[in-house]
């Protein structure tokens, strides 16, 4: 949320902000300004759902632009919920606001804004591994740590965060929006334009305010504890500027007001004095809260980032989810898990505080949330995480909010304790001592799913095939179809960024088994027919990027919202059972308007079979048996492996047959 009107006055008086270059320098990241802030940069039809492979190769931009200005990184990523303040009502509002952007009615947006799709920080993370990037995760909001890590590190902090205009960062903050995306180059090497504050620049501006009055400064306007319009009668006192088109009237007024402030004590008195008796405790008590959050930063991450060990390295100086609701140790596996951003915040939020917020995708208004039909996966996560508590006979739910029609709906969950041949599902503690073979019956069993499926694939793809089993056997609109699509749309983009690299095709020789092969294998092999899946694929590739819809049909991208829900709840549970199978699946080669068109098409078409076979180079063609092999994998109640081969014909290279 940040400091209410404090960005826009910024953009207005942009000489508060000093031009920079970018270069030879070390950075510290606001990771959830990162998430949101490059999904912004993509373009594309909103309607139509999520566009990772866009979101991809605008991460992939941006990394290798601070490589190539030698610009060292490290990200920190806001933690779970903090406490069930104000915070938390902020958090209701924005997925009530979510809502009207993500849930379409006929089609069309009730609020024109970007919906940050399911896997997005699942892409970013991608991202942060390919470039070796170092993040961790906070226990609770980022801010204060993100301010302590610069100053200990001497840089400054790239974000988009109007808190960081009050903090005294000593290198100053850059402002994310102010962040050129393309590179620039000088005698002296790359580096990239941005702006750059510094709190000794802006105090000047104003007459030489002392910055140690800004944390109240920032209180009285409004920010993540306290609300501007509590302080009515007080405002109602001060001079503002008469002219009512200048920027940011009430923020230059307050500003020039504290010129006549004595100190801190005299400033707060003339604050409190417009208020009764009985008022002034609580709101001193709110404005000392707000403060404290500007001036005693929390610290402890630059000892994780400098020993890169949260087993035996340093833990952190101020620590706060070493207890859960119930004031039950948690288990040192599980924080360090959540601290390297592999538990989500919404099993923490579920174990600290009861309460989770499913945020709305783009979705059809008229069907139950995306969310739904991943409900019993939740279910299980939420069994696991408070096994130990349901030991002491206490009837324990877990309070979801998800879309219902368009409104915040809020539900009650019964965690799962129990679990058909599994039988009692491990505790937390118990987790990590289990063997794997017990921890992948336990995921298997919860995704509807046999070994052979995942034995079938590689390991890249294990995951995939559960959440498409999955999301089969749950949802009322996920078809044959549907799964076709997504696997169409993998195949697409796997072959697309092969031909964008530089890499030269290979020519198979022998018998290879199909489950030995991963997308990137088939991709690479030389072949006509190889090459004429490309391109047929592409012809729908191109309208999806140029036509724009006037009528958007919204269970097509609901069905596949639905099916994102399923795969993300797949991963949560596959590192809550400290990943039975491996932590990797091509999630950055979905693309939402493709799948649109796509299935737009397959729909119509009385033979599907034929159709995927003419979309893919033909029924002798490898993409095709390799897409058939895998449909097979994720549809098929008695799928087998064993005679899942092909043989590469000696007398025509490049032409494969089963």
């Amino acid at each position: 949320m940040g400091i209410r009107g404090l960005t826009s006055y910024m953009d207005a008086n942009p000489r508060l902000l000093k031009r920079h270059q970018l270069r030879n320098a070390t950075l510290v990241i606001d990771g959830n300004s990162i998430l949101y802030q490059i999904h912004s940069w993509v373009h594309g039809d909103e309607r139509l759902g999520a566009n990772y492979v866009s979101y991809y190769a605008k991460l992939r931009t941006l990394f290798q632009n601070f490589r190539d200005c030698n610009v060292s990184l490290y990200i920190v990523f806001d933690g779970g919920y903090h406490k069930m303040t104000k915070k938390w009502r902020e958090t209701l509002r924005r997925s009530k606001e979510r809502i009207k952007a993500g849930a379409l009615v006929d089609g069309k947006q009730k609020k024109q804004e970007k919906v940050l799709p399911a896997l997005a920080f699942e892409v970013l993370l991608q991202v942060l591994d390919e470039f070796s990037v170092p993040y961790l995760r906070c226990d609770e909001e980022a801010d204060e740590e993100l301010v302590s890590l610069a100053n200990e590190f001497d840089c400054p902090i790239l974000s988009q965060d109007s808190d960081f205009f009050i903090y005294d960062v000593r290198k100053g903050y850059m402002p994310l929006s102010y962040l050129d995306r393309e590179l620039s180059s000088d005698a002296d090497g790359n580096y990239l334009n941005c702006r750059l504050f510094h709190i000794d620049d802006f105090v000047d501006h104003f007459n030489g305010i002392k910055k140690h009055y800004l944390p109240l400064f920032a209180s009285l306007i409004g920010n993540d504890i306290t609300k501007g319009e509590d302080f009515g009668r007080f405002f109602a006192q001060v001079s503002l500027p008469r002219n009512k088109k200048v920027s940011g009237r009430k923020i230059r007024g307050l500003l020039e007001w504290f010129n006549y402030a004595e100190n801190e004590e005299s400033a707060m008195e003339s604050v409190l004095k417009f208020f009764k008796k009985d008022e002034r405790e609580s709101l001193q008590n709110l404005i000392s809260k707000s403060t404290r959050m500007y001036t005693e930063p929390r610290k402890g991450m630059a000892s994780l980032f400098r020993s890169g060990d949260l087993n035996n390295g340093p833990t952190m100086a101020t620590a706060s989810l070493e207890r859960s609701l119930d004031g039950a140790t948690i288990p040192r596996w599980f924080l360090n898990e959540m601290r390297k951003a592999r538990i989500p915040n919404i099993l923490v939020n579920a174990l600290c505080h009861r309460k989770v917020v499913l945020l709305c995708q783009v979705e059809d208004h008229l069907s139950p949330s995306a969310h739904q039909c991943s409900l019993s996966l939740r279910s299980i996560c939420y069994g696991i995480l408070l096994q130990s508590i349901s030991d002491q006979g206490k009837a324990i739910t877990v309070v979801e909010y998800t879309r219902k029609m368009l409104n915040l709906f809020k539900s009650e969950v019964a965690p799962t304790y129990s679990l058909g041949k599994c039988g009692d599902l491990p505790s937390l503690d118990d987790v990590p001592e289990l063997d794997v073979r017990r921890r992948r019956e336990t995921l298997l069993e919860s995704c509807f799913c046999e070994q052979q499926a995942v034995d079938g694939v590689t390991a890249d793809l294990q995951l995939l095939v559960l959440s498409l089993r999955y999301w089969k056997h749950q949802s009322d609109c996920a078809s044959d179809d549907h799964i076709s699509v997504v696997l169409f749309v993998l195949i697409f983009f796997a072959l697309n960024a092969f031909r964008k690299s530089a890499e030269s095709p290979t020519d198979p020789a022998g018998t290879l088994l199909w489950s030995q092969l991963t997308i990137d294998d088939v991709v690479r092999f030389r072949s006509a027919e190889t090459d004429a899946a490309y391109e047929s694929i592409k012809k729908h590739y191109s309208r999806a990027n140029a036509d724009h819809l006037k009528h958007v049909d919204s269970r097509i991208p609901h069905a596949f919202s639905e099916w994102q829900a399923c795969l993300l709840q797949v991963f949560f549970l596959n590192r809550l059972l400290f990943c039975p199978l491996a932590d990797k699946t091509p999630v950055s080669l979905f693309n939402g308007p493709l799948a649109y068109f796509l299935f737009s098409e397959m729909r119509k078409k009385k033979d599907k079979k034929l159709f995927a076979a003419n979309l893919l180079g033909g029924q002798s063609s490898l993409v095709y048996q390799y897409y058939s092999y895998l449909l097979a994998a994720a549809v098929s109640p008695a799928f087998t492996f064993e005679s899942g081969s092909f043989a590469v014909p000696s007398t025509r290279r490049g032409r494969f047959d089963s």
